[in-house]
C-alpha cells in the first residue's frame, strides 16, 4: 500500500489566555447547486464542527501556531479526494469565536506510479 502524506493545519496561538480548545470545521469547497461554501458556526445552516482540543503549538515561519494533524481527526481523515474549505474557531469552554478558513484545499490522496522494475547492477 503507498504511503499518504501528512496533511497539517496551522492556527495562530490565541493571545486569549481563555481559550481551551480549537474547533475544526470542513466541509467541500462547492455547494451541490455549484455554489461556494461559506462556513458558519451560527445559526440554523451551521456547520458541524470537531472539538480538536488545544494541540501543541511550535514555530511556523517565526510565529507560534497550534498545528492540527488532519488524519489524527478521524471525521477528516475519512474524506475522499477533492477541493475542500476548512476553518477553525477558538473555544474558551462557553463560547466560540468566529470561523477563520482556509478555502479550496486539495485533497489528493493518490499517489505516483509505482517503479516499473528493479535492478540489482554488480559493480565494475
Amino acid at each position: 500500500m503507498a504511503k499518504r502524506g501528512q496533511r497539517l493545519i496551522g492556527v495562530p496561538v490565541s493571545p486569549d489566555p481563555g481559550v481551551v480548545a480549537l474547533v475544526l470545521y470542513f466541509g467541500t469547497s462547492k455547494l451541490p447547486n455549484g455554489d461556494d461554501r461559506v462556513l458558519t458556526n451560527e445559526g440554523e445552516n451551521a456547520d458541524a464542527g470537531v472539538n480538536v482540543g488545544l494541540p501543541a503549538s511550535r514555530d511556523v515561519d517565526g510565529e507560534q501556531m497550534h498545528v492540527i494533524a488532519l488524519d489524527s481527526v478521524p471525521e477528516v481523515a475519512a474524506l475522499p479526494e477533492g477541493e475542500y474549505d476548512f476553518g477553525v474557531a477558538y473555544f474558551d469552554g462557553a463560547n466560540e469565536s468566529d470561523i477563520t478558513e482556509a478555502e479550496d484545499v486539495t485533497i489528493d490522496l493518490t499517489p505516483p506510479e509505482k517503479p516499473t522494475k528493479v535492478v540489482v547492477i554488480s559493480a565494475p
